[in-house]
């Protein structure tokens, strides 16, 4: 479970990178916004399940 989490993490601060650099080459702000806004969305994605699995660990611990 704690490898799980931890990819989680990587993967999801990976593409969180990649999208906020991704973002000020769009021409448009609305697409900048929406590049930043899905960041945000997986970064929260990922603390969520990063979180659901280290409870899930513990209950099983």
């Amino acid at each position: 479970m704690v490898v799980l989490s931890y990819f989680i993490a990587a993967i999801a601060s990976i593409l969180a990178m990649y999208l906020a650099d991704l973002a000020p080459q769009f021409q448009l702000k609305r697409d900048q916004k929406i590049a930043l806004l899905s960041g945000a969305t997986v970064l929260g994605a990922a603390v969520w399940s990063m979180h659901f699995l280290g409870m899930l660990a513990s209950s099983f611990a």
